[in-house]
């Protein structure tokens, strides 16, 4: 490689890391502005948080990857018995 396309290399990285640090100066501002005016920061609460969240899919979807991964050791049982 030569030397000139090292150095416009060079010059490229460093302009980028001057760019992600203005950017990250300015969210962290923003953030403290935000904060500074009692703004409450993420997503309101809605009537899907005041209901109890059903386990039932988690459960059959963690039995299905188990099944799956033995499955591809030679192991082959029915669906309820990882339940």
């Amino acid at each position: 490689m030569p030397i000139y396309m090292d150095l416009h290399f060079q010059i490229l990285c460093a302009f980028s890391e001057f760019e992600r640090s203005l950017i990250s100066e300015r969210t962290k501002e923003s953030l403290n502005r935000i904060k500074n005016q009692d703004i409450k920061l993420g997503r309101p609460k809605g009537s899907k948080d005041s209901k109890p969240r059903s386990v039932s899919g988690y459960y059959l979807r963690e039995a299905s990857k188990k099944k799956s991964s033995d499955e591809g050791n030679g192991i082959f049982k029915s669906i309820g018995s990882y339940i």
